[in-house]
């Protein structure tokens, strides 16, 4: 095995962003870089982009996040891999290899010096009774967020590493036996963690690498309901695994309760005040999904 990195990214209709991806990478990365592994999840034709150390793999479906990293790891042949999301820029890394032990490593994103601790079932529940179904009171929630601030200049044992920048050696993420393919989408790097901990696999935040996600799409695609879909099958496969189950009855009853009836109040109000209320079918829909899916 080879003392370099080959960095993992999933795109899904991300073409816009692989010419920038790559040339971050290639920049901060340099003598480190082994290959660039693009698993294209969509049904984007990317055959013609050809570019010095990438690899690009077309999904016959979309695999989802985590399945998709689980491809890319058996066409990796370097000691490390770096998972990066494709809207992810580098803006500084500056770590010797030599000097990682068998961990799980982050960076500091976008100058936040806070991470979330592991997710917890009430926490979870208020989210989703609020900011997640109608926008309300999303500052608020996120304010009671278990988190962890770390320190500057230091490296800080964290309880996740976000799906978006995991940096690590191919043995841990062997070790770990990768990603639960059960998640689409959301909560899976959370899982992961989780059972790294078991092996006494630690998950730390670098101080010495930084890098900031850009402010536009990820992808030319709506992907609103994907991602709502994804995240309620995800919230109820995570808490059944990690919570418990009476606690997470409770919640899963409430959240059911909260959106029949948020979705009948919705639905008489369209006729009460529709003379100056214009439906609002994708808000219907998205209550409607919510509604199904729970």
């Amino acid at each position: 095995m080879k003392e370099k990195i080959s960095v993992i990214s999933v795109l899904y209709y991300s073409e816009h962003l692989i010419s920038p991806l790559v040339k971050n990478i290639k920049f901060y990365l340099g003598r480190y870089l082994d290959k660039i592994i693009l698993i294209n999840n969509s049904k984007d034709d990317l055959s013609h982009i050809k570019i010095n150390k990438v690899q690009i793999y077309q999904m016959k479906k979309n695999l989802g996040y985590g399945a998709a990293i689980n491809f890319a790891f058996n066409k990796i042949d370097s000691h490390f891999m770096l998972i990066m999301n494709p809207d992810n820029f580098i803006t500084k890394f500056e770590i010797n290899l030599n000097e990682l032990k068998e961990n799980i490593y982050t960076g500091i994103r976008n100058n936040n010096f806070f991470y979330d601790k592991f997710p917890s079932m009430p926490h979870d529940t208020l989210k989703y009774l609020s900011f997640k179904t109608f926008g309300v009171f999303k500052n608020q929630i996120n304010y009671l967020k278990p988190r962890i601030q770390v320190n500057q200049n230091e490296s800080n044992i964290i309880d996740w590493v976000y799906g978006d920048f995991m940096l690590m050696s191919v043995k841990v993420f062997k070790e770990i036996k990768g990603f639960d393919e059960n998640f689409f989408l959301f909560y899976e790097e959370t899982d992961f963690c989780r059972r790294a901990l078991d092996k006494n696999i630690k998950s730390i935040s670098l101080d010495r690498i930084y890098y900031e996600t850009c402010n536009f799409k990820s992808s030319i695609r709506n992907v609103d309901l994907i991602k709502i879909r994804s995240e309620i099958e995800s919230f109820k496969y995570y808490h059944l695994k990690y919570s418990n189950y009476f606690v997470f009855l409770f919640c899963a009853h409430l959240l059911k309760i909260f959106f029949t009836l948020g979705f009948i109040l919705t639905y008489f109000l369209k006729f009460l005040f529709k003379p100056l209320i214009k439906p609002n079918n994708i808000f219907l829909t998205r209550l409607n999904s919510l509604n199904n899916k729970l």
